[in-house]
């Protein structure tokens, strides 16, 4: 087998068993908790900003600040792949240059990545938010999410890796003009995992699904990633910085959206993990059976909270008067000790 078909093989194979692997072991897995550590201290701050300003706007604080940290990120990242140029993207751009192969293999690889093309994510992203907008409005959630947080994060992923393309400022392969980071990688991941992402917000599904349908977002990433290395479109460490800006990127969204969409159900039959009530702690209320509650008053042989009116038979709230006895029957005397 070819050199650059096992790489392919070994490395997707590895992502879809590591998939499988979760998606079978992922429902016995504990679920994440925000009752404890750093995640329960920022939950308390996302409330309070909530109850002082409202999920707008802590949903912008939140899209404004993952975007400068993300940025900030993998401007970093960038400028220490710039250094590795030479020790590591050179000698894979030449051992994939010298393993080229050619026909079906090639053909196929040129049309899989496209997958990450913006004449691809850009109508998709405009679809999926409109039908998944149609959707959570019958779902009877807050439609308009999908058709603001779809399109933003195209545009995220767009301006974002424009603005790492200038300041990084590496450099590109001998054949392309592909720079760090990869856009391919980051769009695909974003738009794919956003129309994911918002799914199953939509629907209740089972853990089993949920990795499941992360698993698949995985391995489109690993052949977008794939791809590009292999077509030469990029150096390698673009390659990773598309993939990590395209995670953080979808974190961010992830969690703005979510914001926006607290209060709902995450699906017809699954409220929120952090909305289920608590359960009382405490002594329970106690009940008052049928006979406590007709128990006779010791003085009028009424109830004890509403007792009869001794003069008139009746309620002394609603002054409501007794029925009167039926002709012929005489009412026995109540013992007021017995009563009691």
């Amino acid at each position: 087998m070819h050199p650059a078909v096992v790489v392919a093989v070994a490395s997707l194979g590895a992502v879809a068993l590591l998939g499988s692997w979760l998606t079978i072991a992922g429902p016995s897995a504990p679920a994440p908790s925000w009752t404890a550590g750093p995640g329960s201290r920022v939950r308390s701050a996302v409330d309070a900003s909530i109850s002082s300003l409202g999920r707008v706007a802590t949903s912008a604080i939140v899209l404004l600040a993952g975007f400068a940290a993300t940025i900030l990120s993998c401007y970093v990242l960038g400028k220490g792949a710039h250094a590795l140029e030479s020790a590591v993207d050179v000698p894979v751009f030449a051992w994939f240059q010298a393993r080229q192969v050619p026909g079906m293999w090639h053909q196929a690889w040129t049309i899989l990545t496209q997958m990450g093309n913006r004449s691809r994510t850009q109508p998709l992203a405009l679809g999926a938010a409109v039908l998944l907008a149609l959707l959570w409005a019958r779902a009877n959630r807050r439609w308009w999410i999908p058709l603001l947080i779809l399109p933003i994060g195209y545009l995220f992923e767009k301006y974002g890796q424009l603005f790492l393309k200038l300041a990084v400022h590496r450099g590109h392969p001998p054949t392309t003009l592909g720079t760090w980071p990869s856009g391919g990688c980051a769009r695909l991941i974003v738009v794919f995992g956003l129309i994911v992402y918002l799914a199953l917000r939509w629907k209740g599904v089972s853990r089993r699904t949920w990795w499941g349908s992360w698993s698949v977002l995985a391995f489109l990433a690993a052949m977008e990633a794939y791809s590009r290395t292999y077509l030469l479109k990029h150096w390698f460490t673009d390659v990773l910085g598309g993939l990590a800006y395209g995670a953080m990127a979808l974190a961010v969204l992830a969690a703005s959206a979510a914001i926006l969409d607290r209060g709902q159900r995450q699906g017809p039959d699954r409220p929120e993990p952090h909305e289920a009530a608590a359960e009382p702690v405490g002594d329970p209320k106690p009940v008052m059976d049928a006979a406590s509650v007709r128990g006779s008053n010791p003085v009028t042989g009424g109830n004890p909270v509403t007792g009869g009116n001794p003069v008139t038979g009746g309620n002394p709230v609603t002054g409501a008067v007794l029925p009167p006895s039926r002709p012929g029957h005489t009412e026995r005397p109540r013992d007021p000790v017995a009563a009691g």
